[in-house]
């Protein structure tokens, strides 16, 4: 019963993180720029991983480490989309006044309703206790490997347009043009403190739910 539950729960988590994709994706603009979003991409690589985790449980073949390691990626990175659209990128939008449908269905999908279920569903079904410290530092690739996508996407002449103007970079605190190497560095740096708090936080919480739990059940 508890199996058919998580695969129910995981088709349903794969189904939202489709329809966030295919709303920002094919619903206006071009999809390159659209996929070439942080959150986007985020997004994009939960539903794929979600959907290779669904047809595992369905042919009953357990989740190894290498899952698991991916699923704490993504609910750090979840996290992180969440973190930085409702305390920088809303605040931002608002004092610039810049034309953006900040509630939109597309935006509560992809930076809550995704997330949230991500977490739910590592809350209600996985076993605790099996992240491994080395993935507090080995989360920080994939935010580093996206800088470099993103470099190499301007590079070839990729654009961003917000609120009817086109940008160089899909954040304003990557545009060093505007507001210096330097800061944009230190923010850059900020970032990867946050990740590696969160995913240290993470990693504390599951071993105390894993020695809590193992404790209860011997």
């Amino acid at each position: 019963m508890r199996n058919t539950l998580s695969i129910l729960f995981k088709i349903s988590v794969t189904m939202l993180s489709g329809y966030g994709l295919y709303l920002t994706l094919f619903t206006g603009g071009m999809f390159l720029e659209n996929f070439s979003y942080f959150t986007t991409q985020a997004n994009f690589w939960t539903w794929f991983t979600y959907t290779i985790f669904t047809f595992q449980l369905i042919f009953n073949k357990p989740l190894g480490k290498r899952a698991t390691y991916f699923k704490q990626l993504w609910m750090v990175m979840l996290i992180l989309t969440s973190v930085i659209y409702s305390f920088v990128l809303i605040p931002y939008l608002s004092i610039n006044q810049i034309d953006y449908p900040i509630a939109s269905i597309k935006d509560l999908i992809i930076h809550y309703a995704v997330p949230a279920s991500v977490v739910i569903d590592y809350i209600l079904f996985d076993k605790k206790g099996q992240f491994e410290k080395s993935a507090i530092v080995k989360n920080t690739i994939f935010p580093l490997g996206y800088l470099s996508y993103i470099f190499i996407f301007i590079w070839l002449g990729g654009r961003f347009t917000l609120g009817g103007t086109v940008h160089l970079f899909p954040y304003f605190f990557l545009d060093y043009q505007v507001l210096g190497v330097i800061p944009v560095i230190a923010l850059c740096l900020s970032i990867v403190g946050f990740i590696l708090y969160i995913s240290w936080l993470m990693y504390t919480l599951d071993y105390i739910f894993g020695q809590k739990l193992d404790h209860r059940f011997r």
